[in-house]
């Protein structure tokens, strides 16, 4: 029976990689040896042939081992790994909505170990800015505020990991569309909080 070399894909997903073939000396068997293609080092795996014999599986008769050449590729839908960086940032966008007239932009001091967030914002650190003369006052008390606004292009910046951004969700009419919960996977599957957001027009993510 020959074997085509190559990567071959297990029916219940794993990936195998056929590096070579043997004669068993005494019973005079083919074997053919195959290696995890998940594994970080050597091959642990021995196979005789008939491993590409078909399995019952669910009252269905299939192939154990499909080459890869032969595996029919399904054409992704929705947001994946190919789309569009636009069509990402829109998904993005779409998921974490909040005030679009500004977003707070992450801080680090690397010598005190501390970290936080404060309102990006056009003027920080120049001329203009309190913090640029030692002064402390509060973003919002700022005269010469002027913040960025939250846009695709801060979203694709966030995205590409050139800055840590954060939404304000809470608008100017103390109204939100986002909010955060915690629960146990188990109360998660009862299907209640699930119900009622779902009753309610919110998606659950």
């Amino acid at each position: 029976m020959h074997i085509k070399p190559g990567k071959y894909v297990h029916f219940k997903g794993n990936e195998y990689e056929v590096i070579g073939m043997a004669t068993h000396s005494e019973r005079w068997r083919k074997w053919w040896f195959t290696r995890h293609c998940m594994a970080m080092a050597g091959f642990g795996y021995v196979r005789r042939r008939c491993g590409m014999k078909l399995s019952n599986t669910n009252g269905c008769h299939v192939k154990r081992f499909t080459h890869i050449d032969e595996v029919v590729q399904e054409p992704p839908t929705g947001i994946h790994n190919y789309s569009a960086p636009a069509e990402k940032v829109e998904l993005f966008m779409s998921l974490f909505v909040g005030r679009d007239d500004v977003y707070a932009k992450r801080w680090e001091n690397a010598k005190k170990g501390s970290a936080g967030y404060v309102p990006a914002c056009h003027n920080e650190w120049s001329p203009l800015c309190p913090k640029s003369g030692g002064g402390k006052m509060k973003c919002g008390e700022c005269p010469n505020q002027n913040f960025v606004k939250y846009d695709a292009g801060a979203v694709e910046k966030h995205l590409k990991g050139q800055l840590t951004a954060g939404v304000y969700p809470m608008f100017p009419d103390e109204t939100c569309r986002i909010f955060g919960v915690r629960l146990r996977w188990q109360r998660l599957q009862s299907g209640g909080f699930a119900a009622r957001c779902y009753r309610y027009s919110r998606g659950l993510h």
